[in-house]
């Protein structure tokens, strides 16, 4: 599988089209890697089997925040996937065209389709620099299309907004008796 390729039955009802983004461990087929779908929205795949009856993969939507603590040692392999809600099962069994997948809990899979507990990336010395550089980025414009968004929505809602009074109110501190002043806002919709 090459950068870029679809996988997982582009267009079924489950999953959306997801293709090939970044592959971390790979034997003749990349066996943890991640995928981004049209959205942008990553999925971190873990490939449990892989034999002459069938290959199956676990399937996380994963933040990249998620994917650069694997990286970088701060979680486990299986705490990257585990740490997600929503699991998803693809299975390509021999002399079937398209895979089949399905949508479960973490909570309802057998722990022994898991990566093992315990075993982190342990890469070699700037093995994944190019990946975690691209997480990085990737986190940046997360961050600043969420300021942005909010920035507009913020706008949006107070352009439809009047001041139409102020009301002080005045409260005394019991234990103090000093003069406490709030003011009560009342708005209109434009």
């Amino acid at each position: 599988m090459k950068k870029n390729e679809i996988v997982f039955l582009p267009g079924n009802e489950i999953l959306p089209k997801l293709y090939i983004d970044m592959v971390f461990v790979e034997e003749k087929s990349p066996i943890l890697f991640t995928c981004i779908d049209e959205f942008d929205d990553m999925y971190l795949c873990s490939c449990h089997r892989s034999d002459s009856e069938k290959k199956e993969w676990i399937i996380v939507r994963t933040p990249p925040e998620n994917v650069l603590d694997l990286l970088t040692d701060r979680i486990t392999i299986q705490s990257a996937i585990i740490s997600c809600e929503d699991i998803y099962i693809a299975t390509l069994s021999n002399g079937i065209p398209a895979p089949q997948i399905s949508r479960t809990k973490i909570d309802k899979i057998s722990p022994d389709i898991l990566p093992t507990a315990g075993y982190y990336m342990e890469a070699d010395d700037h093995e994944f620099d190019d990946e975690i550089e691209v997480l990085r980025r990737r986190i940046e414009s997360k961050i600043l299309r969420t300021k942005y968004h909010i920035t507009f929505y913020m706008k949006q809602f107070t352009q439809k907004i009047d001041l139409i009074g102020i009301s002080p109110i005045r409260n005394i501190d019991p234990q103090s008796g000093d003069v406490i002043s709030t003011y009560n806002y009342r708005l209109a919709m434009k």
